[in-house]
């Protein structure tokens, strides 16, 4: 790493820390008007610095795409992430959404899945716009407010319209500054069976649909799901059943319910057909549910299994900041779906590299290591700046 940018982030905290602080307090759930207000922040901070801004909107859902520097389109770096949260959960030390400072940590809802990565950027492109190195990059942020419940309304329509422009980009998601080349990928499904319900005692005139709820959930659980990825830990797919659900909660004993639902989570390694996996779903449904039953089948959410190659150009930069940083510089993929999915799918190599463990996205007490932090703030810089003109 170049030596005039290590140590930007150790110099910048008290900046970033002021940014972070008023991203944390912005109650910012998907559908909030929080968000517009996050972008907002953002907005304030990179204007100075930036060519363009525009804060655009996809069926209500605000989205935010600022572009820096005059350096070439061919070289242009993405960074991908969002400003929305996952809802607070009882339980937290101090409150959720105002930042805390514990044992080396920076504690809030938000400060690791993602708002530290954002505020890390920001930091990041605001100190090489001072330092002078800015203006010959060519690197745009693109931040959305809908990711955590599906992108629908941010990074899918921005790809389809043509803002995202990036010939490679880093997703900011917390990977613990490890890099990250791959993601599995995801469905969620719910089937309703309805069947007749009423008076126990009557059972045998009516079709209660629990038995056969019951049996279709132990037949999903027995799916072959032969795929094999060693790049991935756990190397295979998984389909779990989440939720069996029939009749009100603690509801009379006497009474068989109507409808019974299931909900299923379905992981992808990127050899599978989301497609085919669906089908897979389907017929299992048909084999196990009689015609005395009506049922719904409904996909919540998809999002395709990916990993690029351990050559690309974006993940090797990558590996040489992080490892600057004394980070480890072996690869990763992540377990969860995100934002990075769609922009490798849309021909842009990705990397997932963020500060902030893993396993400490959406739980109660999220935290962030304040050292992972401002190591971002350099390793950020570093992939900026890497965009601009050769020689």
């Amino acid at each position: 790493m170049s030596s005039n940018l290590a140590g930007l982030g150790r110099a910048k905290f008290d900046e970033m820390r002021t940014l972070l602080t008023r991203l944390v307090s912005e109650r910012s759930v998907a559908g909030s008007p929080a968000i517009g207000r996050c972008l907002e922040i953002v907005s304030e901070a990179i204007s100075p610095c930036a060519v363009t801004v525009d804060q655009l909107s996809f069926d209500g859902s605000p989205v935010l795409v600022a572009r820096f520097g005059s350096g070439s389109e061919d070289r242009r770096l993405t960074f991908s992430g969002h400003v929305d949260v996952v809802p607070s959960t009882p339980g937290w030390e101090s409150e959720a959404f105002t930042l805390a400072d514990r044992d080396g940590h920076l504690v809030g809802r938000g400060t690791c899945d993602m708002k530290g990565g954002v505020a890390a950027v920001v930091t990041a492109t605001r100190a090489l716009a001072e330092i002078g190195i800015l203006d010959r990059c060519s690197f745009e942020l693109v931040l959305t407010g809908d990711e955590e419940v599906g992108s629908a309304k941010g990074t899918i329509p921005l790809l389809k319209a043509g803002w995202i422009t990036g010939r490679a980009a880093v997703c900011g998601e917390p990977t613990g500054l490890r890099v990250f080349r791959g993601s599995r990928g995801l469905i969620w499904a719910e089937v309703t069976i309805e069947g007749e319900g009423g008076h126990a005692g009557q059972a045998h005139l009516l079709h209660n649909p629990i038995p056969t709820a019951a049996r279709l959930s132990l037949a999903l659980d027995s799916i072959s799901l032969s795929a094999h990825d060693e790049r991935f830990d756990p190397p295979r797919p998984s389909l779990v059943v989440t939720r069996l659900a029939a009749g009100a909660e603690l509801g009379a004993v006497n009474v068989i319910p109507d409808r019974a639902q299931i909900a299923i989570d379905r992981r992808l390694l990127p050899e599978e057909s989301l497609d085919s996996a669906v089908d897979q779903i389907k017929r299992c449904i048909e084999a196990q549910v009689t015609s005395e039953f009506r049922v719904d089948f409904r996909v919540l959410k998809k999002w395709p299994g990916y990993a690029v190659a351990e050559n690309e150009a974006i993940v090797c930069q990558a590996q040489v900041a992080v490892q600057a940083l004394g980070y480890p510089a072996d690869l990763g993929t992540d377990l969860a779906a995100n934002d990075s999915a769609w922009l490798v799918h849309a021909g842009i190599p990705t990397v997932l590299l963020g500060p902030g463990e893993p396993g400490q996205a959406h739980v109660t007490g999220e935290r962030v290591s304040t050292d992972q932090v401002m190591a971002a703030v350099d390793v950020y810089a570093t992939l900026i700046s890497q965009t601009g003109a050769e020689g």
